[in-house]
């Protein structure tokens, strides 16, 4: 009969000491999958408007331009070069969003076909540079505004200071 009040002490060997011996893995199960199948499908559809909106806004950015220019209009004649150089800047700063979940869609796409985790990998490394991205623009955005209330305050009080 064997003796089994023995302790067993690979069982209880400190956290520290414990190595892995093969890669982490996680499995998804068929919900999972048809999860990420729709996502990519509206990520898809999504990238696909954005780059659509960003190609239109850069042609009416230019022709509004242009037309101004032509007009002679107050305020946007000697400035066409100006605003498209804004429009320009405000288009590189929506294009990256875009183009990381079409970046998302195209690797999960291949990646549910070849059921690669390589491939899955470097899809979710695309939808969290989305999210930082969005994230980081969001914080510019509410600080900007943050500035803009401040600024709004101390011209309302600078005013209020000034004898009539």
């Amino acid at each position: 009969m064997e003796n089994n009040s023995t302790p067993n002490y690979e069982e209880h060997k400190p956290i520290e000491e414990i190595q892995v011996e093969q890669e982490e893995k996680i499995y998804l199960d068929n919900s999972a999958l048809e999860h990420l199948k729709e996502t990519r499908g509206w990520t898809l559809f999504l990238s696909i408007l954005g780059f659509i909106f960003i190609g239109l806004m850069l042609f009416g950015g230019i022709i509004m331009s242009f037309v101004s220019s032509k007009l002679n209009t107050p305020g946007f004649g000697s400035q066409g070069i100006l605003s498209i150089f804004l429009i320009v800047i405000v288009l590189l700063l929506y294009f990256f969003p875009i183009y990381f979940l079409f970046q998302f869609s195209q690797f999960s796409s291949k990646a549910l076909k070849e059921k690669s985790t390589n491939l899955l990998s470097s899809a979710l490394k695309y939808l969290k540079y989305y999210y930082r991205y969005i994230g980081i623009l969001t914080i510019v955005g509410i600080s900007f505004y943050f500035v803009m209330i401040l600024v709004v305050m101390i011209m309302g009080l600078g005013a209020n200071l000034i004898p009539k």
